[in-house]
């Protein structure tokens, strides 16, 4: 007789689901454990998004920067794909009139290496109590 495989619940501690799960569960069912293992990363991460052709969950990552005096700025993010990650940062520079262009920065690691990454980063304030209002 076959064992049936237990069944791996990803839940907050007041039952409410992780952010993204089931889209992940949907979208990129063979990389659903390795996104559920990032739960105790949700307060930094930003978005998540499925990319099926290439095989990959991307994630953005909140880093507690912000602009640049000159107006740039820079984004974080991960590719989650099942042999690999792929963190990157994008830097983007205005131009003159409405254009920006992009400089792309990558590192390949793993999952212990993205959590690493995500362990380092500052936390938000509401990653440290409930909120209870505020002027």
């Amino acid at each position: 007789m076959a064992k049936k495989k237990a069944k791996t619940e990803h839940k907050r501690p007041d039952g409410t689901e992780v952010r993204f799960l089931s889209y992940v569960k949907k979208q990129a069912p063979n990389l659903y454990e390795q996104y559920a293992s990032l739960q105790p990363f949700e307060d930094v991460i930003s978005q998540c998004w499925v990319n099926t052709k290439e095989g990959y969950v991307g994630i953005g990552i909140e880093t507690g920067g912000g602009a640049w005096p000159s107006g740039s700025y820079d984004t974080y993010g991960a590719r989650i794909y099942a042999d690999k990650v792929l963190l990157f940062q994008d830097t983007y520079i205005p131009k003159e009139g409405s254009d920006t262009d992009c400089y792309r920065e990558e590192h390949v690691t793993d999952m212990a290496g993205l959590w690493t990454y995500l362990r380092q980063l500052p936390r938000p304030i509401s990653s440290f109590g409930k909120w209870t209002g505020g002027k």
